[in-house]
């Protein structure tokens, strides 16, 4: 059976534009009522890396996640927005990227993620069991909305890397920690956490994506394509080659290739919509990369900042009761 991705061309962020090109992406999987039916709570989980405005591309576009609200909301679900960001809270992610006014305008409610369920069956070799937050299991839909982004530890940020967040902060850094250098393992991982959250379909944003560094602080390119499809995997497998690049060195596609699941190869995936050859980037740069590991240094300094932002979170919710 093959698996399904479709590919929409869009060249800029105009809000008529996307939303025709989310509708359509998803009219190729029958339409998003074949995701959401009336009634469902269903968690949007967008990239929200830090608190960035949308023109520095380090969050997934604010008109994306509004098509996709418009679209929830039409199908009779009810539209959550959730991440854990590594940078501030996600509140202030949504607010400084433009998408705290989508949500106040369509009334969806933006959450954080909340402590950490063990998932027995998830065990891996070098990281042990797995975690993810018990917020995700509160929903009955997860639509994975990522972004196309530089990474420069991993090559690329896309939707099967975008599930790491539903990882707390604290867990992912001492993944980082004690990865040791070792990148396979790495993306294993992050493998097993894109099969523990499931997502039920998984959209990239790559209109105007970040080239040459990454996940933050790297350059505009206009790829101006949207890729989606219900494996996200596969998903990936298309995006790499549109970008020109093998997919063994994407190291999340080398491991779900190793894995022997599906989407890796290519000739057993549909493409909808735009066919490969017309969409093909010859020129998009692609970062130097730095080790896995994350040093003591930059590890207490990510953690001290989540405690200090925790802080500054519980005192302002103090101060509002009062």
């Amino acid at each position: 059976m093959q698996t399904k991705v479709a590919i929409y061309k869009c060249s800029e962020y105009d809000c008529e534009r996307v939303e025709q090109g989310v509708e359509s992406i998803f009219a190729h999987f029958g339409g998003i009522e074949q995701f959401v039916k009336p009634g469902q709570r269903v968690l949007i989980k967008p990239n929200l890396l830090a608190p960035d405005p949308s023109d520095k591309l380090t969050c997934t576009h604010p008109l994306v996640i509004e098509a996709v609200i418009k679209l929830v909301q039409r199908a009779g679900g009810i539209a959550f927005v959730g991440d854990n960001p590594t940078i501030g809270s996600v509140h202030k992610a949504v607010r400084v990227s433009g998408l705290g006014d989508v949500c106040k305008e369509y009334g969806v409610k933006v959450i954080g993620f909340g402590r950490q369920v063990k998932h027995e069956t998830a065990i891996d070799e070098k990281y042990g069991a797995l975690y993810v937050t018990e917020t995700i299991h509160k929903f009955d839909v997860i639509l994975n909305v990522a972004k196309l982004k530089a990474h420069g530890q991993l090559l690329l940020t896309l939707g099967v890397k975008n599930m790491f967040g539903v990882v707390k902060l604290a867990s992912r850094v001492r993944k980082h920690f004690i990865s040791n250098g070792d990148v396979a393992a790495f993306a294993r991982m992050l493998i097993k956490i894109y099969q523990i959250t499931q997502p039920a379909f998984t959209l990239v944003d790559g209109i105007i994506a970040m080239e040459r560094t990454g996940p933050r602080g790297g350059d505009p390119k206009n790829v101006g394509l949207l890729f989606g499809g219900e494996n996200a995997i596969a998903v990936d497998r298309v995006i790499v080659e549109a970008l020109g690049l093998p997919y063994e060195d994407l190291p999340t596609l080398k491991a779900a290739g190793e894995l022997g699941l599906a989407g890796c190869d290519l000739s057993k995936i549909k493409l909808c919509g735009e066919a490969i050859e017309a969409v093909k980037v010859t020129d998009f740069r692609f970062p130097e990369l730095t080790s896995i590991s994350f040093e003591i240094y930059r590890s207490v300094k990510i953690l001290a900042r989540e405690v200090y932002n925790g802080i500054k979170d519980r005192l302002g919710i103090k101060k509002q009761k009062s």
